[in-house]
């Protein structure tokens, strides 16, 4: 019973094993990457934005007030509002 029961669990776990092999070539192979996103909180209160990133930790987050733009060591945190940027070494 024992033998069974750990032959299906090393069955099921190279079985992951292989999609997680398969997204992690995916993931290697992407360049560049832009997605629309939702954050919700349990008050209710919403955001909503655009996510971009491109190969070599190059970020740029889009919202309605701020841009947050980043290049793997500086953050650039633009206010539109205000019209001011905040600069983070």
């Amino acid at each position: 019973m024992i033998i069974t029961i750990f032959s299906i669990i090393l069955f099921f776990s190279s079985q992951n094993m292989d999609v997680v092999d398969k997204l992690q070539e995916k993931f290697l192979g992407v360049e560049t990457l832009k997605a629309d996103f939702l954050q919700s909180t349990s008050s209710g209160t919403s955001i909503s934005g655009k996510f971009y990133f491109k190969k070599k930790n190059k970020h740029r987050i889009e919202l309605d007030n701020n841009i947050i733009i980043s290049d793997g060591k500086t953050i650039w945190n633009n206010n539109l509002e205000r019209k001011k940027v905040v600069i983070l070494i």
